[in-house]
């Protein structure tokens, strides 16, 4: 076996250098034995790694190292545990909430960190009242959850305070209604007490000669007032009465409603006729002409015949007696002093003759007597 050769390799763990060993065989034979040539070399190991076993959450795995040369050596490969995520269930009114881990890897899983449940957060959906406000039901739900209280809680707990009305101001009645449950419910309803309106009494102020009337209102509830139903004044009724103080005059207006008194100075006229002096006294009040009645003073002196009359005053033939009487008669003079005779100016639309009428009817009434002696 000429040129042949046979090697071996040996590893020397503790410095990672292998040794080679190659046996050569010659041609060269002696005997029963062979000529051997030994060369040494030199080798380092580079190892390629390969997970053989996996490591689980909970389970380490191999890891294995192969050299080019056939050594190989193994490792462990720890555990990975695991790796979770978290879903939190969110806890209800009634239900508590709690987390859910989750392992992704493996899908193991497991529930903690539970909270309590919320409990019910209630609201007020309606406040039934009795038709005379003696109690009321209120209605309830939730504002979390669907919870709905169909029947309704009954409250008999009714206070009431009233503010009374006035005239012009409504006033009110307020019914409140208190439930003590798991929370406390309470309402209130408004009743409106219309105002009430005045209530006046009427005072009549009657008008005066100067002022006029009205009527005042008064409420007899607050005492608001206020006055109408006015009326004009009545302006003054006066009477009148004359003074006389020789030649002058004066009038004397008297208001038969307030007593109120004005003397005015009259103007006096004065008319003679026949021997008697008449006068007249005039004055202007109030826009309106005033005259007296005629005042007369003097004598007349009156010749009279014919007063007696004999036979028969149906004959036409008959003689009459007549005679003469002369008859003086004094006229009385409604002033304290005489005034002597004057001629005064008859004014052009004045009868001269009717102040010596007036003042000629007492002597007319002399006359009358004279005649019924005559008859005797």
């Amino acid at each position: 076996m000429s040129g042949s050769s046979y090697s071996s390799n040996f590893r020397d763990v503790s410095s990672e250098t292998t040794s080679s060993l190659t046996y050569t065989y010659d041609d060269y034979f002696q005997g029963n034995y062979t000529y051997l040539k030994t060369t040494a070399v030199t080798h380092t190991h580079s190892y390629t790694s390969s997970v053989t076993t996996a490591a689980t959450c909970t389970t380490d795995g191999v890891m294995t190292y192969t050299c080019t040369c056939g050594n190989s050596y193994t490792e462990s490969i720890p555990a990975t545990g695991h790796d979770y995520e978290a879903v939190v269930t969110a806890p209800t009114c009634t239900e508590k909430g709690y987390t859910t881990y989750t392992c992704k890897n493996c899908g193991e899983s497991y529930t903690a960190d539970e909270t309590e449940a919320t409990g019910h957060s209630y609201y007020v959906i309606s406040w039934n009242w009795e038709a005379d406000y003696s109690g009321a039901t209120v209605i309830i739900g939730c504002n979390n959850c669907d919870y709905y209280d169909t029947e309704g809680i009954y409250s008999q707990y009714i206070t009431t305070s009233t503010e009374s009305a006035t005239c012009t101001e409504d006033g009110e009645i307020v019914y409140t209604a208190v439930k003590y449950w798991l929370i406390t419910l309470t309402d209130t309803q408004k009743v409106v007490i219309p105002a009430t309106g005045h209530d006046y009494e009427a005072v009549v102020t009657e008008p005066t000669c100067t002022e006029g009337g009205y009527t005042t209102y008064t409420c007899s509830v607050c005492g608001e007032t206020y006055t109408a139903d006015e009326t004009e004044a009545t302006g003054h009724s006066y009477t009148v009465v004359w003074s006389w103080d020789g030649g002058l005059a004066s009038a004397t207006f008297t208001c038969s409603n307030c007593n109120e008194t004005q003397t005015v100075d009259a103007t006096v006229t004065s008319r003679n006729v026949l021997g008697v002096v008449t006068r007249y006294a005039t004055v202007e009040f109030n826009g309106e002409t005033y005259t007296s009645d005629p005042v007369t003073s003097g004598t007349s002196l009156l010749i009279i015949g014919a007063l007696t009359q004999t036979g028969s005053e149906e004959s036409d033939s008959e003689e009459t007696d007549s005679e003469v009487v002369e008859i003086t008669v004094p006229i009385e003079d409604s002033n304290t002093e005489s005034e002597p005779e004057e001629e005064v100016e008859t004014p052009a639309d004045e009868n001269p003759t009717t102040g010596a009428v007036i003042a000629l009817l007492p002597i007319a009434m002399a006359i009358a007597a004279i005649a019924a002696l005559k008859r005797r």
